[in-house]
Formats: C-alpha cells, structure tokens, sequence
C-alpha cells in the first residue's frame, strides 16, 4: 500500500493534525514541499515500514513467548507463541496489565518491581533469587524464564519480555533428583 501523508501549506499548530495519525494518516508536512522532499517522505515512511515488517517476521518467528509492554505494564505486542503458552489471544491482551499472566499471588509484587525496572531499565534476567511462574487463561500455574530487554521508543520505553516454559526442563531435573536418590540408596545398602 501507498504510505498516506497529509500535505497542508497552512500554519496549523502541531496539536491539530493528531487526528489525522490517529485516522491512518503515517505522517504530515505543514509547509510547502517539492518533489524531492515528498519523495524523501515517502520514501522514509516505506523504510520505516519495512523495518516493521521485518520486526514482526523475526518476533513470529521466535521459539518463546515474546511479551512487549508500555512503561506503565500495558501489553502492546505478542507474538504466536504467547498465544499458546498461556492460552489468550493476542486481541484479550493487548491493552491488559501483564499481571493477567501471573499467579494472583505474585501480581502486587510484580507491580512494584515493574516501576523500580522502568527507573533503571537494563537488560537482564528476572527472578534470579526466585522461581517464576506464568498464569495461563484456563487458570493453570507453570514454571517459566524471563528475560527483560528495555526498548526506547518515541513515547519512553517499552520493555520485551522473553518467556520460556521450562515444565519440561523441571520435571526432567526431579527424575534425574529422583534416579540419583535411588542410586545412592542402593549402593548405601551394599554391605
């Protein structure tokens, strides 16, 4: 599709040509232009489109849940993954609190440290001294990895949550604990 630019020459105040983004419109120029810097517009919006594109291939394309929320933890963007790993669509979460995808129990605490990682945002793993649980739709709790990545983004930061499901890796961590338990309990019993 063509990028849609609104072209005005009259001297409007900024405020006044929101609506016009807000209804579609990708970017506006209130001043005359010719040719050369229409075509850079438009130009730099297809660019701009581009990398969206490709932003989008590569977040679909990721093996783990990838959450992406606003500074004040409203979910903005996931990814298929997310989809079903918790069991929402994407259309339930986006706008949501990303508390909806813990335990009820954790969501207070989660409140709190979230504002304390948008004052000093880094990129890092969460939870490190704590195990960390996901919260599913249908109301079933599961182990889970998270990593946090801040992204700057033209109204502050976003942050980008990485998500792993790490039943699997649990559950085989209790078998070896298990198998290794047995182990030592029969070579124990060896007179």
């Amino acid at each position: 599709s063509i990028p849609v630019l609104h072209l005005s020459d009259a001297s409007v105040e900024i405020g006044e040509f929101d609506v016009h983004l807000e209804n579609g419109d990708e970017a506006y120029l209130t001043h005359p232009v010719d040719a050369v810097e229409l075509l850079a517009s438009v130009k730099s919006l297809l660019r701009g489109r581009q990398a969206q594109r490709q932003f989008s291939s590569f977040l679909e394309a990721a093996p783990d849940a990838v959450v992406i929320v606003d500074h004040e933890g409203r979910i903005v963007r996931v990814n298929r993954q997310t989809e079903k790993m918790f069991g929402w669509d994407r259309e339930e979460l986006i706008g949501q609190d990303v508390e909806i995808l813990l335990p009820k129990r954790f969501r207070d605490k989660h409140r709190e440290q979230r504002a304390g990682f948008v004052a000093h945002p880094s990129t890092r793993p969460m939870g490190q001294s704590a195990e960390l649980w996901g919260f599913r739709k249908d109301g079933t709790e599961f182990p889970v990895e998270i990593s946090l990545s801040p992204i700057p983004d033209q109204t502050g930061i976003l942050v980008a949550s990485i998500i792993r499901d790490v039943t699997e890796r649990k559950l085989a961590d209790e078998r070896l604990r298990q198998t290794e338990k047995f182990q030592k309990f029969i070579l124990d019993s060896i007179p």
